[in-house]
């Protein structure tokens, strides 16, 4: 039995999150990301639990109190799609973005938005789909039309927990000397808090492990007869993390029979995010002898240029400890490291279409090598402050930043054969950048 839920905007707000960092991150923008649109849906309230079906499709906007997608669940999106919690958001099983079918209207693959005023977190698969895509069908058939741009996915709460896998999706290979589409981006606001929620054995599991993947970009299209130039590669998706704007809880630890003084704990691992690689630009047409001269290659895509996940916090230690008496404060924990992050590979340059003959015609010069992705790792997570005590336990230190790696430059096309042309410009590799240390906690105050 096929479920289609659709959900209905009825009210938007404007959320600002200060995103002049976004805009210079090369894929982002350019793959769809999702607008931050309010709505109430028709099932499900704020105050309410919304549990998604097994097969349920969706399209539009729900907000709950409490929205899951439970383990063994698949659930398909079908059309742009927000799912947005007051308190927690959860996906244990699967939810995936259709791919373009060639049939539809649609060229762009549906975008994903998950917000959570509070929790966030996925330990099952969240995958965008492929953007239209024309590499099953004859060149000049799909002649110009360009692949389209695959999902792009948004993450929002002040505590989220990638304890899963997150991949956005891949542009789709244009048609006969029409450009591949660009990869989804990932846009990443928040942090992981160790203070609740996911085991200490699924946080240190996080350590080199891929949970974040961009979208590729697509193949471009070879050069036609009527269009010698061959197709550029799509870009792949970049992908940032911004700190979210709500604060997270400093909540003390719950303990029965203290150890004094009880310390903090240090922030877990993140999970690597990996930008992936830019479409390869399309051959020239070879000259013939009606047009002798042969196509240009198309230039390759860039490689995704991205940003790690943020480490996590470190958790306060237990105030005045035993509670209610003069005893020492617990130190805070030490921010856990940055995640790391990898840049795409630029796609390769396309060769030039050959000349008709030595004699007659010139041959098409090679596409140009795309660059290399850049990459920072991301931000040490911060130290949590030291908890009140007689002495004040001392604020935890700031996680170190993430290793960052930034991408290959592709392979520049050859020129064609006979009759003079050039190959293409060499492409740049990314650049390296490690993430910067989380910030200190301060130290804590005297008991009363």
């Amino acid at each position: 039995m096929k479920i289609v839920t659709e959900f209905v905007f009825l009210r938007h707000r404007a959320i600002t999150l200060g995103l002049a960092t976004v805009i210079a991150v090369v894929g982002l923008r350019g793959s769809g990301a999702p607008a931050a649109e309010a709505a109430t849906a028709v099932r499900g309230s704020v105050g309410s639990e919304v549990v998604l079906e097994h097969e349920q499709e969706l399209r539009g906007t729900i907000e709950a109190r409490v929205v899951r997608v439970p383990a063994g669940v698949v659930v398909r999106v079908t059309d742009d799609t927000v799912l947005r919690a007051t308190e927690l958001l959860v996906v244990d099983g699967e939810l995936i973005a259709a791919d373009v079918d060639l049939l539809d209207t649609r060229t762009d693959a549906p975008n994903i938005t998950l917000e959570s005023a509070g929790r966030l977190t996925v330990r099952g698969l969240v995958r965008g789909g492929r953007g239209k895509c024309y590499a099953a069908v004859d060149p000049e058939d799909a002649a110009l039309k360009a692949g389209g741009r695959g999902s792009a996915i948004t993450l929002q709460a002040p505590d989220l927990y990638n304890l899963g896998v997150i991949e956005a999706g891949s542009g789709g290979h244009g048609g006969g000397g029409a450009a591949g589409g660009e990869g989804g981006g990932l846009w990443i606001i928040g942090e992981t808090c160790t203070t609740h929620g996911a085991t200490e054995e699924e946080l240190a599991a996080q350590l080199g492990r891929v949970g974040f993947r961009t979208g590729s970009g697509g193949d471009g299209g070879v050069g036609l007869a009527a269009h010698p130039a061959g197709g550029s590669g799509g870009a792949g998706g970049g992908a940032v993390w911004q700190p979210h704007p709500l604060p997270v809880s400093d909540e003390p630890p719950s303990v029965s029979q203290p150890i004094c003084p009880t310390h903090g704990k240090s922030g877990a691992p993140q999970p690597d995010l990996v930008g992936q690689d830019g479409g390869d630009g399309a051959d020239g047409f070879d000259g013939t002898e009606t047009g002798p001269n042969g196509g240009p290659g198309g230039n390759g895509g860039a490689g995704a240029s991205v940003v790690g996940h943020a480490g996590s916090r470190g958790t306060r230690g237990l105030d005045c400890c035993p509670t209610g008496s003069n005893g020492a404060g617990g130190n805070g924990g030490n921010g856990g490291p940055g995640g790391k992050a990898t840049g795409g590979r630029g796609g390769d340059g396309g060769d030039g279409g050959d000349a008709w003959s030595s004699s007659s015609g010139q041959s098409g010069t090679g596409g140009n090598a795309g660059p290399g992705g850049n990459a920072q790792g991301g931000r040490g997570g911060n130290g949590a402050p030291g908890a009140k005590g007689t002495p004040p336990g001392a604020g935890g230190a700031g996680g170190s930043g993430g290793p960052g790696t930034g991408g290959d430059a592709g392979s520049q096309g050859a020129k064609g054969s006979s009759g003079g042309g050039q190959s293409g410009a060499a492409g740049v590799n990314g650049v390296s950048n490690v993430g910067p240390t989380g910030d200190g906690g301060d130290a804590g105050s005297y008991c009363n």
